[in-house]
């Protein structure tokens, strides 16, 4: 049904969420070190109170090295993993599923009944055309063409979001 897509939809943003907050998170603290243990170096350096041999200025060297290393690293995986992006992918499609389940129920745009009558009435014309072709086709009502337009953009909405990265990495269930 469409709310159980929705709440696939929504669940799945949560992980996403999650996962870039987390990443990012990440990513700034060990920028964070990083300026803030090349700071100490320069300090300890300058006033020279240690020697090159001294326990913490080879630390600080070792993380000076370490630290822009780890902030690439995992500036890369953040990259590549795109938990923002599909993040907001499962937003937007959440969002527009439940946009189409609203106007569905409140018989609006596309699914207004009585202006499709309208539409019916002023372009039927009063006689059958097309012989038995006209008559083998069943003639759908108002109600029954809205729920099928209604299936199929949720659908499209559904699929829209699974077609990009959010369906690659089976993260949607």
């Amino acid at each position: 049904s469409a709310w159980a897509r929705h709440l696939v939809l929504k669940r799945s943003a949560a992980y996403f969420h999650r996962r870039a907050t987390v990443m990012m998170i990440a990513n700034a603290l060990i920028m964070l070190a990083t300026a803030a243990v090349a700071v100490i170096y320069s300090e300890c350096s300058a006033v020279d109170r240690y020697s090159d041999d001294a326990f913490p200025l080879y630390h600080l060297r070792l993380a000076i090295i370490i630290l822009p290393i780890a902030a690439a690293l995992v500036g890369t995986i953040r990259s590549q993993l795109r938990y923002k992006e599909m993040w907001s992918n499962c937003e937007m499609g959440a969002t527009l599923i439940v946009s189409e389940i609203y106007q569905y129920r409140a018989r609006v745009n596309e699914y207004d009944v009585l202006a499709a009558k309208v539409d019916d009435d002023d372009g039927g014309g009063g006689g059958k055309k097309g012989g038995d072709k006209a008559a083998a086709a069943p003639v759908k009502s108002p109600s029954a063409r809205a729920r099928e337009k209604f299936v199929e953009k949720v659908q499209f909405w559904w699929d829209d979001v699974l077609e990009g990265d959010v369906g690659t990495t089976g993260a949607v269930r």
